[in-house]
């Protein structure tokens, strides 16, 4: 959870996942804000599997009002990590750039010269999405949705990945920036206890619709619901 590029022992908990989980794919997601020649050679030649980069606009000004951020540094180091990469001949698949597109802050014509400039820095894997995503109500700027009901998740992640915060709370997923519904403690429990958790399978039920859940329960809130 969170940019992990800002952890100063990224690297090192990296080849420590991948040593205890040879047969588990290990990528993290991030905005490459904090990326510098250093660093991308060092995740580079760790075991890293694949990477990510979430860039949400294509223009200065744009850049600026979504992130906040420096936009010509955090282009600069996406694209030398690309270069890195390739010297290091790594495959198609080792980086992905995320595209989130919120309409009132990215016109359509930039939306298209993203795509484009992506693909001309030799991109292939790129995953564009056309839809703003309020976590649950959390960003503020954004229409909320509610629910009545729920019957699932659309999100390719909502069996498969446990979403971990920095001091060990398991949260039900990235929407779940206040901690709504935290699910253990991994300082606590192992993940197995967690995963197969009393506390976990009822609130999966409640995802999937198979129990009641409460008016205020954090799904009902998501674009990513099913209903």
């Amino acid at each position: 959870m969170n940019e992990p590029l800002m952890d100063k022992d990224i690297v090192s908990k990296i080849n420590y996942a991948k040593e205890k989980n040879p047969n588990t794919m290990v990528h993290i997601v991030s905005n490459g804000s904090l990326l510098n020649k250093k660093l991308s050679i060092d995740l580079i030649n760790s075991k890293l599997d694949y990477i990510e980069f979430s860039v949400l606009a294509n223009r200065k000004e744009s850049y600026r009002k979504i992130m906040h951020l420096d936009f010509n540094r955090t282009i600069k180091g996406i694209l030398n990590f690309i270069k890195i990469a390739r010297m290091q001949n790594k495959g198609n698949d080792y980086i992905n750039i995320n595209i989130t597109r919120t309409p009132s802050l990215l016109p359509t014509e930039e939306k298209d010269g993203m795509i484009n400039f992506w693909r001309e820095a030799g991109i292939k894997n790129i995953n564009y999405f056309d839809m703003p995503i309020s976590r649950a109500g959390n960003v503020s700027f954004l229409p909320k949705v509610k629910h009545n009901s729920v019957k699932g998740c659309e999100s390719i992640w909502a069996n498969e990945m446990m979403h971990i915060l920095y001091n060990g709370d398991v949260i039900l997923c990235c929407m779940d920036w206040k901690r709504e519904v935290v699910l253990g403690n991994i300082k606590k429990e192992s993940i197995y206890q967690i995963w197969n958790g009393e506390r976990y399978n009822q609130i999966r039920k409640m995802r999937d619709g198979k129990i009641e859940s409460p008016p205020s329960f954090i799904c009902k809130r998501c674009e990513a619901t099913k209903i």
